[in-house]
């Protein structure tokens, strides 16, 4: 997918431009991760989510808006998760 590879390199760019712990950093992990979640990927997503929780939190503040909005988004994620656990369990049942 085009989305979700110039996410990646965007990532790669601001790593090393800016530092692992930039803000933009943060933005760019919080965006990948909502395509992978749309693409169904949430286990790659929740994953992402939670590096820019960690990384938002130490850099934004846990009470900065952008970081409201990823725990939102992860906590749709991990949802997502669990009804994909049930449906596999009622299909094993």
């Amino acid at each position: 997918n085009k989305a979700r590879s110039l996410l990646e390199e965007a990532i790669k760019i601001r790593k090393r431009v800016l530092s692992q712990d930039h803000p933009d950093v943060v933005t760019s992990m919080s965006d990948l991760a909502w395509v992978l979640a749309r693409q169904g990927h949430y286990n790659k997503a929740k994953f992402l989510y939670e590096k820019a929780l960690a990384i938002g939190n130490n850099v934004l503040g846990k009470d900065h808006p952008r970081i409201s909005t990823i725990m939102k988004d992860y906590l749709w994620v991990k949802k997502k998760l669990e009804e994909e656990k049930i449906n596999e369990t009622k299909t094993v049942s």
